[in-house]
């Protein structure tokens, strides 16, 4: 990959790190949202039914 990039252009290179910024941009505002909908599904009146017990990941109490 790295001499991939290495025989690009300077232009050619800059559109790359763009196109990956506004990528991994888009994937965090993805994984936010998921986030969200987990926790409105995980809510303490779901209990053990809710999303994130159900599936194992909820946050373990001290």
């Amino acid at each position: 990959m790295r001499a991939t990039l290495g025989a690009m252009s300077d232009a050619e290179v800059f559109a790359v790190l763009t196109e990956v910024t506004e990528t991994a941009l888009a994937v965090e505002r993805l994984r936010l949202l998921a986030s969200g909908v987990v926790a409105a599904r995980s809510t303490k009146e779901t209990g053990h039914a809710g999303l994130a017990q159900a599936r194992g990941t909820a946050p373990r109490s001290p």
